[in-house]
């Protein structure tokens, strides 16, 4: 019984637990006070004769135990926790229309003791739910979308191709420019004008190593510089194993 318990025990046992913790219900009710001035501890149960009586039947004792239970309650309604319940059920009988975390957040103090001293005597007197509002039409115009990402494609496209500093126009580029990276790879089977943008934008390794030697190609030009075909490779910084039509592309520039 000193543990957590799965299920309830019967109150004798709980009367049996006090009188062997102490020679009396009062000196069990006076240790608690001491321990915490706040707790709310019913009545001492005058049950002194109880342990005399043997003979008599256990129904006998729990008429008792019941008589002395109700005079406890009595001695409730007048506890701190008679106040905090009083308290609660002014506030709940003022705030009608009220949803329970509005309730809570405008009165904290009182929630929060109910809800330290008296947790399940809370909960049962809580305000009803209120019936939820039925959620606003949230639909997406995907017709309306596709058209708006297809412009923000083709602008995007445009300003990666005129950078200064090349760099290859593929999806992710161009999703994380217009800054809806993520949207447009997920739904991009929902705006079928935007990936026909996408397909005659975006860029291939082939095609950005063949852009980078012609812009290359264009820079050294401009500077006076001969053009070399290992010259090209290493400015343009092409790795080994590129393809035919690169290697041919290089031989076009150089010759």
């Amino acid at each position: 019984m000193v543990r957590k318990r799965r299920n309830s025990a019967h109150p004798l046992h709980h009367l049996l637990l006090i009188q062997w913790l102490c020679s009396t219900p009062e000196v069990f009710y006076r240790a608690c006070l001491q321990i915490q001035p706040e707790i709310v501890v019913p009545n001492p149960l005058n049950l002194s004769g109880i342990h005399a009586q043997h003979h008599q039947p256990v129904s006998m004792a729990v008429d008792r135990v019941g008589s002395e239970i109700s005079k406890g309650s009595a001695l409730v309604q007048n506890s701190p926790l008679g106040k905090r319940r009083r308290e609660w059920l002014a506030i709940v009988r003022r705030s009608s229309g009220v949803c329970r975390k509005q309730l809570r957040a405008a009165n904290q103090a009182a929630f929060g003791w109910l809800y330290r001293n008296d947790r399940d005597w809370l909960y049962d007197h809580l305000p009803a739910p209120l019936p939820r509002s039925k959620a606003q039409d949230l639909r997406v115009d995907w017709n309306q979308r596709d058209q708006h990402f297809a412009n923000e494609v083709r602008r995007s496209a445009q300003e990666i191709l005129s950078e200064a500093r090349p760099k290859q126009v593929t999806v992710t580029a161009i999703g994380t420019h217009i800054g809806c990276r993520t949207l447009i790879q997920r739904h991009l089977d929902k705006m079928p004008v935007t990936a026909d943008e996408l397909r005659q934008w975006v860029e291939s390794t082939e095609q950005f190593q063949m852009r980078r030697l012609g812009i290359v190609a264009c820079r050294l030009q401009s500077e006076a510089v001969e053009l070399k075909s290992w010259r090209l490779v290493r400015v343009a910084g092409l790795r080994p194993g590129y393809s035919p039509a690169v290697a041919a592309r290089i031989q076009d520039l150089v010759g």
